[in-house]
């Protein structure tokens, strides 16, 4: 009783109780059941306590990972329930449209015994932690442990008569969009929670997994996840991704792709996409207009995979984190003819399994970029595929595919054609676009066609025309290096009066070659001349090594 006393001198009797209840986290979240059931998502209302004069900061109150608020407002001694009512209904309006539709605010009748019991509470806390006797008593644990069972009862008790749904006269009074709701029963609570949550989130999808249907999803359905995708990525376009027997991936696929309708058949082949307008069984289409929304908006520079992710997690959308990769692994699928993506600025030529990996652990180093496609985008890709491939072109066509053989013929360039400036403007233009390009789609539709002097217009004759010239130009960088070792052949075989044939004019020089080398003096001549002995290199090997000697490199 002595410690007691002592901690209850402790305590600071300014605070107000909504600050107590606030900082001790007493009032539990509650849950929106029918919306759960509904939709397959788990949605909750997070309770924050407030004075009346903190009304105005309802706007600021944080989330922290819920879906709503329930702000319990405490009246100022002397203000009547029905004043803090008006007060609520009066700055509604002042909300932004989303907090104002996604907060509840209760009002109670009444706080007899609140304070008293907060304190009590708090009080024998402090005896708890201020108490080092304690450690070798274990009779006064046994007490202590007791009292704060005891005081725990009664705060849970003056918690409940103050705030708990009833249909007393001096219940609280729950207000939801400005006006008073019927909740005089716990399950009236659940269906006002769950009648907010369809109203702030009308266009969530329906998934039926709890697997990955959540915010933060466990080690087991993490590595579903990512099974899953690696599927998405290898085996689109067959029946079920290709899953055999029933692992975890396999009821996500279902749920998650099947069931919306984003994986179907289209002849003989699987392919993801949008579910039919007409046919949108656990209501996709809305996150799927969202995506395209977002993208079409990032035609000028790339935009934040974060940036997507945030906006389908907010109303009316409120989109799970576990779902956000699996449907951006759809969308980039079904768009990637006219979607580029980025890994810290550069260029992802493909989105492979160990991409996506990435994205979901740090989707903050992605980004995406659209660039429409029309018919002539369509025709030029094509040609330059075609351009590059002496197989039969793949379908789809997309940005990837035309860029990667682009970038294996530039990285294939010798020292020489990369450096030299015995090209014409067109060639040089095009080799410095090739070897400087950060951007494919920028690369392709802008800067091959400016190179070559022919604007891509809304034509087949413009398409064609950038084709060839272009055709000219890589067929310049490409015989660069070969004519100038064709240019050496000859020179050399002038200069000694040797036969145009090389394998000959070898035979003939390196005879005379050896025969001088042991008495010249001079070391780059006599280098010169073992080279020019030399019979154990090829051809061109032999022919770039006398080059470089004469060259002094």
């Amino acid at each position: 009783d002595d410690r007691f006393e002592r901690g209850s001198a402790q305590l600071d009797r300014s605070m107000s109780v909504a600050t107590l209840l606030q900082r001790g986290a007493y009032l539990e979240p509650v849950i929106a059941k029918r919306h759960l059931h509904k939709t397959g998502t788990l949605r909750y209302l997070t309770p924050h306590v407030i004075d009346l004069p903190d009304l105005p900061k309802v706007e600021e109150l944080p989330l922290d990972g819920a879906d709503g608020l329930l702000v319990y407002v405490l009246p100022s001694d002397g203000v009547k329930q029905t004043d803090v009512v008006a007060a609520i209904q009066a700055a509604g309006p002042s909300l932004s449209p989303v907090r104002y539709a996604q907060t509840v605010f209760v009002v109670p009748h009444h706080l007899s015994g609140l304070r008293d019991a907060l304190e009590t509470l708090q009080t024998w806390k402090w005896v708890a932690a201020n108490t080092p006797e304690l450690e070798g008593d274990g009779v006064a644990r046994r007490e202590l442990a007791a009292r704060l069972g005891s005081a725990k009862v009664n705060l849970d008790r003056a918690i409940s008569r103050s705030f708990a749904p009833s249909s007393s006269q001096h219940s609280s009074v729950w207000i939801w969009k400005g006006q008073p709701q019927p909740c005089s029963s716990r399950g009236d609570l659940a269906r006002l929670v769950s009648d907010l949550c369809d109203a702030v989130y009308p266009e969530a999808p329906i998934v039926l997994n709890e697997l990955v249907n959540r915010t933060s999803l466990s080690s087991a359905a993490a590595a579903a996840r990512r099974n899953l995708i690696e599927r998405m990525v290898n085996n689109r376009d067959e029946f079920e991704l290709g899953i055999v027997g029933y692992p975890p991936e396999k009821s996500i696929y279902l749920s998650v792709l099947s069931a919306s309708r984003l994986h179907q058949a289209q002849g003989d082949r699987w392919a993801f996409g949008p579910p039919p307008a007409d046919g949108d069984p656990n209501h996709v289409l809305p996150v799927w207009r969202a995506m395209q929304d977002f993208v079409v908006a990032a035609e000028d520079a790339p935009a934040p995979v974060t940036a997507l992710y945030a906006r389908l997690r907010q109303p009316p959308y409120g989109v799970r984190d576990g779902l956000l990769p699996i449907y951006l692994a759809v969308f980039l699928s079904y768009h990637e003819h006219e979607l580029a993506c980025y890994e810290e600025g550069t260029f992802v030529v493909q989105m492979r399994a160990a991409e996506y990996e990435r994205l979901m652990r740090a989707p903050e180093r992605f980004s995406i970029q659209h660039y429409p496609q029309s018919k002539a985008h369509l025709d030029l890709l094509g040609g330059y595929v075609k351009l590059l491939s002496n197989e039969a072109v793949a379908q789809p066509i997309t940005i990837p595919l035309a860029v990667r053989q682009l970038m294996r013929f530039a990285a294939g360039l010798p020292t020489y054609t990369r450096q030299t400036g015995s090209l014409s403007a067109e060639a040089k233009a095009v080799r410095a676009s090739l070897l400087s390009a950060h951007e494919p789609p920028t690369l392709l539709y802008v800067d091959l066609p400016r190179d070559v002097g022919v604007p891509l217009d809304d034509d087949m004759q413009s398409t064609t025309a950038i084709i060839a010239a272009l055709r000219r130009a890589l067929l310049e960088l490409q015989q660069a290096y070969p004519k100038l070792l064709s240019n050496v052949e000859a020179e050399l075989c002038s200069a000694f009066r040797l036969p145009p044939d090389l394998p000959t004019a070898r035979g003939q020089i390196a005879p005379r070659a050896a025969a001088i080398a042991e008495w010249i003096s001079d070391l780059s001549l006599k280098a010169l001349a073992l080279r020019l002995a030399d019979d154990s290199l090829a051809d061109r090997a032999w022919l770039e090594s006398v080059a470089a000697i004469v060259a002094s490199r």
